[in-house]
């Protein structure tokens, strides 16, 4: 699986659906940042008000993520790819593919 670019995370509160696949950066500690990929459930670390505090429903203390990463499909990278070849090749904006159409049409 391939990811999408990070966005950073403001801490105002979960921005994605329950249930999304999203691979977060969270920070545990001052300066110690871990990452891994979770579903989204909602929860405390989306919300930065009690980072480094006990909460009273949680068993440890809370992290804060500070910027999260959305899984890209096989067929976006595909597609990618396929643009940066017409790309490498000169080929503008499907010009190419019309001109071909009409002469092959005639």
């Amino acid at each position: 699986m391939t990811w999408g670019p990070w966005i950073k995370h403001d801490g105002t509160g979960c921005p994605l659906p329950v249930g999304t696949l999203v691979m977060v950066r969270f920070e545990v500690a001052p300066d110690d940042f871990r990452q891994r990929e979770i579903f989204v459930k909602g929860g405390l670390s989306w919300d930065w008000t009690w980072w480094l505090n006990e909460h009273p429903h949680a068993l440890a203390r809370v992290a804060r993520i500070v910027a999260y990463r959305l899984p890209r499909s096989a067929a976006f990278d595909l597609l990618r790819t396929i643009a940066e070849c017409r790309d490498d090749a000169g080929i503008e904006g499907g010009e190419h593919d019309r001109r071909r159409v009409k002469e092959g049409a005639s």
